[in-house]
């Protein structure tokens, strides 16, 4: 009976334990990682039309960091431009070095400046680029560098180009200011009646244009007089 009693409480004690222990917890589930700021920032910049880069203003002004899209957008790879100090710039068309060359010769006086250029693609294809560059503040010691954002304005320039040719195609003098009193566009005639060029008078105030035109006047006839055309061009 002593065997048979024990047996017993085994049987019926056994289940009692099975149901007092603790149930297993469950694991909560974990959010995804976020991306990372530096990651959407490297996104953004792969599909954008924007070049980034980082160069130094000493000797052959190395490149220091551009972006990876310059690839995208040109052919050229970014380890090209970081491993030879002159590689950009040999793309540059012969007929625009020397302006960039000007502006970045006057970098360090102006903070900053912006000029556009025709750069060739490792296809053989021009695009147009905007170029603006600005000094970087640097650590002392520290070669001094600048900032450059490089646009693709390929389209713009077509379209811009179109309608200087619709203009230009005008017999009588033409031209048309922004908002700030800069102008924006003319003609050759117009470029003409005021002795420049189109492109120098783009960008200038067009009262500095006809006080420009009135001294002149003044100089070759000795008194400052109304000009007509000045008045019939809508400046």
């Amino acid at each position: 009976e002593t065997g048979s009693t024990v047996s017993q409480i085994a049987m019926t004690d056994t289940p009692n334990r099975r149901a007092r222990r603790p149930a297993p917890r469950s694991v909560p589930n974990r959010p995804a990682a976020q991306p990372q700021a530096a990651d959407l920032l490297s996104l953004a910049v792969a599909q954008s039309p924007t070049v980034f880069y980082v160069a130094s203003l000493d000797g052959a002004q190395p490149i220091r960091f551009i972006s990876p899209n310059i690839e995208r957008l040109t052919g050229h790879p970014a380890e090209a431009f970081l491993g030879d100090p002159g590689y950009g710039r040999r793309f540059i068309h012969p007929e625009d070095i020397e302006g960039y060359r000007h502006q970045l010769a006057r970098l360090p006086e102006q903070g900053s400046c912006a000029q556009e250029y025709r750069f060739r693609c490792a296809d053989g294809r021009y695009l147009w680029f905007r170029d603006r560059m600005t000094l970087a503040d640097g650590a002392a010691g520290e070669s001094v560098s600048f900032i450059g954002c490089m646009i693709d304005v390929t389209a713009e320039k077509r379209d811009r180009d179109v309608l200087q040719d619709a203009v230009d195609s005008l017999q009588s003098a033409f031209a048309s200011s922004g908002r700030d009193g800069r102008l924006v566009l003319c003609n050759r005639a117009f470029a003409e009646d005021f002795g420049s060029t189109t492109e120098d008078l783009i960008g200038v105030p067009r009262v500095k244009i006809v006080s420009d035109f009135l001294d002149r006047v003044v100089s070759l006839n000795g008194q400052r007089a109304e000009d007509p055309e000045v008045e019939a061009s809508g400046l």
